[in-house]
């Protein structure tokens, strides 16, 4: 094989070491726990857990969208996905929680009895 070919076809490492590349995932992995814990924290703290892990899974891809760009723009882009984290929290902690049934005993089986036609 040609050596200038086999220079072009390697790909080049994307910011030079495998150091920086660990680094780069190592800071994805932190800002993906952080920014998914917030809304899950928030479900669980108001009894919305289901919410909470939606929540969570709605802000995942925003927390990883802006790692590839440049500096600026991904701290803008990190900014934004602390601000919609923060909105979902928002929303479940405005969501009621309803404490008791909405029928109580009685009720059920009184619609139990006229459905069987007792």
């Amino acid at each position: 094989m040609h050596p200038l070919a086999a220079i072009f076809a390697t790909p080049a490492p994307v910011f030079g070491s495998i150091g920086t590349d660990m680094l780069f995932i190592l800071w994805i992995t932190i800002r993906v726990i952080v920014l998914a814990a917030i809304p899950l924290m928030a479900g669980m703290h108001k009894g919305h857990v289901g919410l909470g892990i939606l929540a969570a899974l709605i802000t995942i891809p925003f927390s990883v969208a802006p790692s590839y760009l440049p500096p600026i723009l991904a701290v803008i882009g990190l900014v934004g996905a602390l601000i919609l984290s923060m909105g979902m929290s928002i929303l479940i902690e405005f969501i009621p929680k309803f404490e008791k049934p909405l029928l109580s005993q009685a009720e059920i089986e009184a619609e139990t009895r006229r459905m069987r036609g007792y």
